[in-house]
């Protein structure tokens, strides 16, 4: 995987992107279609149907459909209950009516031959505390449907049905949650999009450290153990998210994924994460730059061509 994760699509910038050997574009589909309860922060659905179409048959094209919209309330019959309160933003996790309202249009992309892999993101954005985590926690539901089941059985029931949408779909995955029964979701090649990775190579120890985890999860996972729990093995592949702009140095970059590709066996690709130089229709807030940056200690704000105009034959020549 050679990934570009797209947020706000600019195809100038993409154009240069396939040109110079990206394979597979990963659309944030944040908002459903027109009539549902949708943000203008992110491209809307239809936007990115339109880049989808445009790239149809260039590069594989993934959707990245969210998983919890702190703008939209999960409706009241489907929420999650926990110590006899109803989470408005918390959906159960057995409730199949809102496992089809965030896929049925993935899947409709689909069986039109528009996409062809569906991963999920699992990150919390903006939610309060209405939102349980509950794919970094075993949070069990209390609704009329689960209060008689274990969290094993109410996983179960998540599990088999997630597996029998998905089952068409060749390669599946998520962001942002390691645990071992969120990978057991999907039917097919399981891919995690690591975000861990999203700064610079550590120094050595940090590296080996950080390389160890990596293939420590994935032999764990294909042999299905923890210290305290067997489950059926999952065949789980690792892509590198790579964050651009907090590289005060596109030569450091393309350094840095030159080293994810040599490090065979540990990673299965990269995907480049990018907010702001790769396109002019960019809304991260000012605020938020300021956070990333006292995160990472900098935040590139000028467009790609201003920092380095060679980028795109640098990517072409790795």
């Amino acid at each position: 995987m050679k990934g570009l994760y797209v947020i706000w699509g600019d195809t100038d910038y993409i154009d240069k992107f396939i040109d110079a050997g990206i394979d597979n574009l990963m659309i944030a589909f944040y908002n459903l279609p027109s009539g549902e309860p949708n943000m203008t922060y992110m491209d809307s659905y239809e936007r990115n149907v339109e880049i989808a179409t445009r790239y149809k048959g260039k590069v594989r094209i993934s959707m990245i459909p969210l998983w919890m919209r702190s703008w939209a309330p999960v409706p009241d019959d489907q929420q999650m209950i926990v110590g006899g309160i109803k989470r408005k933003l918390t959906p159960c996790p057995t409730n199949k009516k809102f496992i089809d309202s965030r896929l049925d249009s993935c899947l409709d992309l689909f069986n039109k031959g528009l996409v062809q892999d569906v991963y999920w993101d699992l990150e919390p954005y903006g939610l309060s505390e209405d939102y349980l985590d509950i794919f970094r926690g075993e949070i069990k539901c209390g609704c009329a449907t689960c209060a008689s089941l274990s969290f094993n059985d109410q996983w179960k029931i998540h599990t088999d049905y997630l597996k029998s949408k998905f089952s068409p779909i060749i390669n599946n995955g998520q962001l942002c949650s390691e645990e071992w029964y969120t990978f057991s979701r999907y039917p097919n090649n399981v891919f995690y999009l690591d975000g861990q990775t999203y700064d610079k190579i550590p120094e050595w120890r940090n590296t080996i450290l950080r390389e160890l985890h990596v293939l420590l999860r994935k032999i764990r996972m294909r042999i299905g153990w923890l210290p305290t729990y067997r489950f059926p093995g999952i065949n789980l592949k690792t892509a590198a998210g790579c964050f651009v702009e907090i590289f005060n140095s596109m030569d450091n970059y393309i350094n840095y994924l030159k080293y994810t590709q040599k490090k065979l066996g540990v990673y299965d690709g990269y995907w480049i994460y990018t907010q702001k130089m790769f396109s002019k229709y960019s809304k991260i807030p000012e605020t938020e730059i300021e956070q990333i940056r006292s995160n990472y200690g900098y935040y590139e704000t000028r467009m790609i061509d201003e920092v380095d105009p060679n980028f795109f034959s640098k990517l072409k020549g790795m």
